[in-house]
């Protein structure tokens, strides 16, 4: 024993204590790790958007006539990068970079139409 109990008892109440903390500061950590990946998909999304914008807009300029099918494929895409972004936001990680990709992907046939 020494001057503040017993030691075992103090253990246990610091080991208690430590746990407790533990705990606290992983839950956090995890936290900011999902802000960061819905941070970083949404970025993913957005990228996207602007990357078949201006796919969409290179077209148009260059003189390729406006047909529905490429520039449908295109929009499309477009949208679905879109909500890629949104779901990336609202917390579906996994699902936002599917639709991004699928996304991407039907911009680049869009674009492979076009010429």
């Amino acid at each position: 024993m020494n001057g503040f109990g017993n030691s075992d008892t103090r253990n246990e109440q610091l080991r208690t204590g430590f746990q407790r903390e533990g705990a606290a500061h992983l839950a956090e950590d995890a936290r900011k790790q999902d802000r960061q990946k819905r941070i970083a998909y949404t970025a993913f999304g957005v990228v996207a958007v602007l990357a078949g914008v201006a796919t969409l807009i290179v077209r148009l300029t260059q003189g390729v006539p406006p047909a529905v099918a490429w520039l449908g494929l295109c929009s499309g895409g477009i949208a679905l990068a879109a909500l890629g972004a949104v779901l990336a936001l609202r917390g579906r990680p996994r699902l936002a970079v599917a639709t991004v990709f699928v996304a991407f992907a039907l911009v680049q046939v869009g674009d492979a139409m076009s010429r």
